[in-house]
Parts: structure tokens; C-alpha cells; sequence
């Protein structure tokens, strides 16, 4: 279903404006309270093992930069190879594989590691783990980088690396692999995909209206609270 498509549902959903204040917000405040709770959902879903592939992007050729990392452990004799992606990678609320590029003749799928860890494989007695390409994820206070590691010198040609996750902001991803990462060029983010099962829809409208719901609550409970004070105090 289109973003448009689900805010609209969401408005209606409300019935007749039962939450007025966020009947008059902007879609794309609408868009972005909706996008939390997809969030919420999707990782509910993950761990109880209910998810499908709709909910998964697939980035497929995400540039790669070669780069000096000082913290590497094997850097110092320059025997291994460390590339990085170029741009921060979008956030992801479960991240899937990340592989060779879909362009690849071959697709080579990767393999998570602790940083700390590199150092053992670089001496390590068996070659397929000497010659793996390992990556781990690397927050750099200015976004997320994945980087990539391996002793083989023939990995210094990876250029790029295809990435499946399910994307926190789907619009983000789909302006990527169909701007080639120029979202000026991209058409309305409302004529975007919003990927999520479309059976989850009812259970995302509800989570998310529960949240409105909440604090309107809370400050009626308050105010009644303060109210029964006030009339016991006046009756003595």
C-alpha cells in the first residue's frame, strides 16, 4: 500500500474525529507517528518468528569507500583490507544479509564479527577463514558505516555491497534504488510504498492510536484526581 493509502486509513480509523488534535496534523506528521509504531510492530513480530519478506528492502548496490582505520588490529603491517560504505546505511529495523552486489555474477553473502575478533582470524591455520570477507557495524556519531575486512587482496575490487533489512523509513530506501540516492529527484514520499503486511494494518492503527490515546488519559485521571481532592476538602 502507497503512504498515502495508510495515513488516509489511519484518519479514518479514528472515527470521526474521536482524536481531533490529530486529525489536523500534517500527513507527514501522521506519516512519521505511523512509522514508529511499524517499528514497534515489526520487531514484536521478529522475535515471535511472524514476519514475512514484504516488510524487507533490498538496497542492491550500496558503495563501498577503501579507508584507514587506526583501531584495526591488523592495520599496522598492512596485511588486511578494510572498506566502509560510503554514506551512513539508512536505519533498519532488522538487518537480513548483506552480499555482493545483485549485479554480481555470483552472490557472495558475508559474515557478521566482533571487531575484537579480526585479529585471530588473520592468523587463523584454515585459508577460508583467513580469505573471508567479515563485516561488523560501527556507529561513527554521524550515522552508521558498516565495514568490511579480509585478507584476500583481491577484495580491494569490491566496489559496492547489496543490503536486505527491513528499513526503518521505507520511503528513504525507495528514493535510493530509484534516484540513484538523489531523493531531489524522487517523486512525493506519499507515493511511496509503506511495506508492511497488509493483515498488520489493523494491529498497527490500534498500537498507534493507543499511543494518542495515552496521555489524554493520563491528564483525565489527573484532573479527576484533583477534582475528588478539592470536593473532599470543600465537605468538611
Amino acid at each position: 500500500m502507497l503512504n498515502s493509502e495508510v495515513i488516509y486509513g489511519f484518519r479514518n480509523y479514528l472515527e470521526n474525529d474521536q482524536i481531533a488534535d490529530t486529525n489536523g496534523s500534517s500527513n507527514r506528521w501522521v506519516f512519521k507517528h505511523l512509522l514508529n509504531y511499524r517499528a514497534t510492530l515489526l520487531k514484536r513480530k521478529k522475535v515471535a518468528n511472524k514476519i514475512t519478506d514484504l516488510a524487507y528492502q533490498t538496497i542492491p548496490s550500496f558503495p563501498l569507500i577503501q579507508v584507514q582505520d587506526s583501531n584495526f588490529k591488523c592495520i599496522d603491517d598492512n596485511n588486511c583490507i578494510v572498506l566502509r560504505t560510503k554514506e551512513p546505511v539508512p536505519y533498519y529495523v532488522d538487518l537480513k544479509s548483506i552480499t555482493s552486489p545483485l549485479t554480481s555474477s555470483a552472490i557472495r553473502k558475508f559474515e557478521e564479527i566482533d571487531p575484537d575478533l579480526l585479529y585471530f582470524e588473520r592468523f587463523s591455520r584454515f585459508p577460508s577463514q583467513s580469505t573471508n570477507v567479515y563485516y561488523y557495524i560501527q556507529d561513527t556519531g554521524n550515522g552508521s558505516h558498516i565495514y568490511f575486512w579480509s585478507n584476500d587482496k583481491t577484495f580491494v575490487g569490491l566496489k559496492s555491497v547489496a543490503i536486505k533489512a527491513i528499513f526503518y523509513n521505507p520511503a528513504i530506501v525507495q528514493s535510493i534504488i530509484d534516484c540513484d540516492g538523489i531523493s531531489s529527484k524522487c517523486t512525493n514520499y506519499l507515493n511511496f510504498d509503506f511495506k508492511i503486511d497488509p493483515e498488520l494494518l489493523t494491529d498497527l492503527y490500534q498500537i498507534s492510536m493507543a499511543a494518542l490515546l495515552k496521555p489524554k488519559q493520563m491528564y483525565s485521571d489527573l484532573a479527576h484526581d484533583d477534582n475528588s481532592s478539592l470536593n473532599v476538602g470543600h465537605g468538611k
